[in-house]
C-alpha cells in the first residue's frame, strides 16, 4: 500500500512539473513586460509628465511661506533720540512673517500649462502602450521562430532516418548484386548533406532560444505551446483600417498636436498683463511696526517691448505645431498603408500554406510510390533519392509557411493596435 501511495505521489509530482514546463505566448510576453527596460523607461516618462502637471498646478495655486529674519547693524555711532528713530537705529531687528503670493492673471499661461501637462501624460501613456505592442511583436516573432525551427529540426531528422534506411537497403542490394556501388555513394552523399543541414538548423534554433531567453529574462527550459489557429477568412479591410486609426501611436501623435497648440497659447500669453496679489502676516515684529500685523500688495506688469524675444518664441511654437500636425497626418496615412500590406501578406501566406500542404502530401505519396517501384526495378535509385529530396524541401517550405501565416496574422493585429490575446496586460490609455 505504501509503495502504491508513493508511486501515485511521484506520478502526481511528475505531471505537475510537466504542466509547469510549458510556456505559452501570453506567459512569455508577460515575462518580457517585466524585464523590458524600454517599457520601464516609457513608464518613467509617464511619471515625468505627472511631475510636470504638478509643477503647472504650482503656478496656479498660492505660494505660502514662513520667513524669519533678524537684521543686525552697528549702533556705536548712533545717539539716542526719539522712540521712532531708535526703532531704525536699534542693533537688532528680528521679524517673523507668513507670506502668501497668488497669481491672479498671467495671460492664461497657467491654463495652457495645465492643459499641455495633461496632454503630455496622455501622450506618454499611449507611447508606452505602443511600445508594449511592439514588444509583443518582437516576442511573437522569436517565440514562433523557436517553434518553427524545432519542427524543422524534427523534419530533417526524420528525413535523415529515411535516407539512412535507403543506404542500408542499397547496401544490402549491392551485396546481393542487384545494385551498383555508385547508388550507395549518392545516398551517402545525401545523408551527409542532411546531417550538415541538421547542424545548421540546431545552431539557428539555439540562437532563437537565446533571443527568447533574453526577452523573458530567464533560461528557456520550458516547452513552447502553439495554442491558437489563424481564422480561415481574412479580416475586413475597412474595419482594419478604421481600427488602425485608433492605434496608440496615432493617439500619441494627436496628443502631441494638442501639446504643441498649448505651447503656442502659452507663449502668446507673454504679450498679456501679469497680475499678482501678495500678502504678509507678522506674528512677531519689533520697533515702530510691531503693531502692524499684516499688509498686502497688488502688482500688475504689462510687457511693452522685449526685443522680439516673445514674438520669436511664438513663431517657433507655431512652426512646431505645424510639424506635429504634419506628423499626425503622416501617421494616419502610414497606418492605412501598413494595414493594406499586412492584409496582403496574410492573404498570400494563407494561400501559399494551403498549396504547399497539398504539394507536400503529393510529394510524400510520390516518394513512397518511387520506393515501391524501385523494388520492382521500374525506377533507379537516383529517381528515388530525388523524390526524397523534393519531399524534404516541400516539408520544410510547408512548415515555414505555416508559422509565417501565424506571424502575418499577429502582425496584422499589432498593426491594428488590437491584441485580444494579451489586451489585459497592456497599459490602459
Amino acid at each position: 500500500m505504501k509503495s502504491s501511495y508513493y508511486l501515485l505521489c511521484l506520478l502526481f509530482i511528475s505531471s505537475s512539473l510537466q504542466a509547469q514546463e510549458k510556456l505559452t505566448l501570453r506567459q512569455a510576453f508577460e515575462k518580457a513586460l517585466k524585464k523590458s527596460e524600454v517599457i520601464a523607461i516609457k513608464g518613467e516618462d509617464i511619471r515625468i509628465a505627472e511631475g510636470h502637471y504638478l509643477q503647472a498646478w504650482g503656478e496656479v495655486l498660492p505660494h505660502i511661506d514662513v520667513k524669519a529674519t533678524e537684521f543686525i547693524q552697528d549702533t556705536s555711532g548712533n545717539s539716542s533720540g526719539s522712540a521712532f528713530s531708535d526703532s531704525f537705529t536699534r542693533r537688532s531687528k528680528p521679524e517673523v512673517a507668513i507670506t502668501a503670493s497668488q497669481p491672479i492673471f498671467q495671460g492664461l499661461r497657467e491654463y495652457y500649462a495645465l492643459s499641455t501637462s495633461g496632454a503630455e501624460k496622455r501622450k506618454n501613456v499611449f507611447l508606452k502602450r505602443r511600445a508594449q505592442e511592439l514588444l509583443f511583436s518582437d516576442v511573437t516573432k522569436t517565440y514562433y521562430s523557436v517553434i518553427e525551427l524545432q519542427h524543422e529540426h524534427d523534419i530533417l531528422k526524420s528525413l535523415l532516418d529515411a535516407t539512412q534506411k535507403r543506404v542500408k537497403e542499397i547496401s544490402e542490394r549491392i551485396r546481393l548484386g542487384k545494385s551498383r556501388q555508385s547508388e550507395v555513394l549518392v545516398a551517402e552523399s545525401q545523408q551527409s548533406s542532411l546531417e550538415a543541414d541538421i547542424q545548421k538548423s540546431a545552431s539557428q534554433l539555439a540562437i532563437s532560444q537565446e533571443l527568447l531567453s533574453y526577452f523573458i529574462g530567464e533560461p528557456l527550459t520550458q516547452e513552447l505551446v502553439d495554442e491558437f489557429n489563424v481564422p480561415d477568412s481574412l479580416p475586413n479591410l475597412e474595419k482594419s483600417i478604421s481600427a488602425a486609426q485608433e492605434r496608440s501611436d496615432i493617439k500619441a501623435q494627436e496628443e502631441a498636436v494638442r501639446l504643441a497648440k498649448g505651447k503656442v497659447g502659452y507663449e502668446r500669453g507673454a504679450h498679456l498683463p501679469d497680475v499678482r496679489l501678495g500678502a504678509n502676516y507678522y506674528p512677531y515684529r519689533v520697533g515702530f511696526q510691531q503693531d502692524i500685523k499684516w499688509d498686502m500688495m497688488f502688482t500688475a506688469k504689462l510687457p511693452i517691448f522685449s526685443g522680439g524675444a516673445t514674438a520669436g518664441r511664438v513663431k517657433e511654437a507655431k512652426a512646431m505645431m505645424k510639424q506635429a500636425e504634419f506628423a499626425s497626418a503622416e501617421k494616419k496615412r502610414t497606418a492605412e498603408k501598413e494595414i493594406r500590406q499586412a492584409l496582403a501578406s496574410l492573404d498570400a501566406s494563407q494561400k501559399r500554406e494551403k498549396f504547399l500542404k497539398q504539394a507536400e502530401s503529393k510529394s510524400g505519396q510520390n516518394y513512397q510510390a518511387q520506393v515501391d517501384e524501385y523494388r520492382l526495378g521500374l525506377v533507379n535509385n537516383l529517381e528515388v533519392l530525388q523524390s526524397l529530396k523534393d519531399w524534404q524541401q516541400l516539408r520544410l517550405q510547408a512548415n515555414l509557411s505555416h508559422y509565417q501565416t501565424k506571424l502575418d496574422f499577429l502582425n496584422l493585429k499589432v498593426t491594428e493596435g488590437h491584441l485580444p490575446i494579451v489586451e489585459d496586460l497592456l497599459v490602459k490609455p
